[in-house]
């Protein structure tokens, strides 16, 4: 509808031009042109009707105009109202995505696939997080004393206490056990050969499940396929000074990747066996002499 004050001229009833309200109009044209009050009547109406006309087409376009401007106004606010919503669903959409992220995977699983039968001991949490960072975490932690242990320690944390750690530059809260080394771990050099076989074959099964690269694991247990095929073994003593070794060149070889200067670690240097095997037999010779000393000391003190 048009703004309130504007009357539809439509609705506007004629005038009685024969009522006596005209008769003073009507005697006035009567005399002024000579002309019947029937003549007068009809020239009034006429006069009307041209003029209701023009003012209902005045009226309409009014209309027209008001309506149109109504349709805009309400498409205008429906169109606010359709951006509104879908605003609303991007955002929702964009937050679900969000949520979606922060929520925990579960991976597939083969339906005609079984357990393996036989199942690797699984290292502490503090291991497994370093060989996942790809550095450098003792043998002793693959060993199976090594993993029992982790089972017990593990008994006597609670799955939910965490602590604060730095990670990449900031403060984070990771579980406790996945940077709590164990109490009982052994250095490599002072593993037995049992240990250090079972060991890196633990470790080397979980370089795999971690994703380490391919080459990286070939090349590390074709340097330990060597130690174990080497004929420094037939010699006295030698699995020991095989053990320095393994010790110094698997620590070497991860500080190297950590520079960007790795090496192929399967190579075994020469002279670098040869320089571990003269230290063992240098701090052998010395504790040799320490033990002789103490018996002259001994047998000079005892009474004749």
């Amino acid at each position: 509808m048009p703004p309130v004050g504007n009357q539809d001229p439509n609705l506007k009833l004629a005038p009685d031009f024969n009522g006596p309200g005209y008769q003073n109009l009507r005697t006035l044209m009567a005399q002024a042109g000579n002309l019947t009050n029937k003549q007068i009547v009809e020239h009034l109406q006429t006069a009307y009707n041209t003029d209701k006309q023009v003012r209902i087409e005045a009226w309409n376009e009014q209309v027209r105009l008001y309506q149109e401007a109504e349709e805009l106004l309400v498409n205008q606010a429906r169109e606010d109202e359709e951006r509104r919503q879908e605003e609303e669903e991007r955002a929702a959409e964009v937050e679900r995505k969000e949520q979606e992220k922060k929520k925990p995977k579960i991976n597939d699983f083969d339906e005609n696939k079984e357990v393996d039968s036989f199942i690797t001991p699984r290292p502490s949490a503090f291991a497994m997080n370093k060989l996942k960072n790809y550095e450098y975490v003792e043998l002793s932690y693959f060993t199976p004393e090594g993993c029992a242990a982790a089972l017990e320690e593990s008994k006597a944390t609670a799955d939910d206490a965490f602590g604060l750690t730095k990670v990449d530059g900031f403060m984070a809260l990771r579980p406790v056990s996945s940077f709590k080394p164990l109490k009982t771990v052994i250095k490599d050099k002072d593993l037995t050969w049992r240990q250090m076989v079972m060991g890196k074959n633990s470790m080397l099964h979980h370089m795999v499940k971690l994703g380490w690269p391919e080459k990286h694991v070939n090349w590390l247990a074709l340097f330990y396929f060597h130690l174990e095929d080497h004929p420094m073994r037939l010699r006295p003593q030698g699995d020991t000074i095989l053990l320095n070794l393994q010790a110094v060149v698997r620590q070497e070889w991860h500080d190297a990747l950590d520079q960007n200067e790795g090496f192929n670690i399967s190579k075994i240097n020469l002279q670098t066996l040869q320089n571990i095997a003269d230290e063992f037999h240098d701090e052998q010779q010395a504790e040799n002499l320490i033990e002789v000393s103490k018996n002259i000391q001994f047998v000079v003190a005892a009474p004749s």
